[in-house]
């Protein structure tokens, strides 16, 4: 049996650019599908304004 270069778990084709690179990133992938879908970005933008909220909450109730 013939052992591959290759060890890892994830395939890629021989070609180790950082256009591959960028596209493994899961913020790409976000920003793909974003542009696919309005309803994904309504849910971006609701659960930005969201977290945004709490965090002042909680740095309001921290700071008494």
């Amino acid at each position: 049996m013939t052992q591959s270069q290759n060890k890892s778990a994830y395939k890629l084709d021989n070609k180790f650019n950082w256009r591959n690179v960028i596209k493994m990133q899961p913020e790409f992938g976000l920003i793909s599908a974003i542009a696919k879908s309005k309803p994904l970005i309504l849910m971006v933008v609701v659960g930005l304004a969201l977290y945004t909220a709490f965090a002042v909450f909680l740095f309001k109730m921290a700071s008494i």
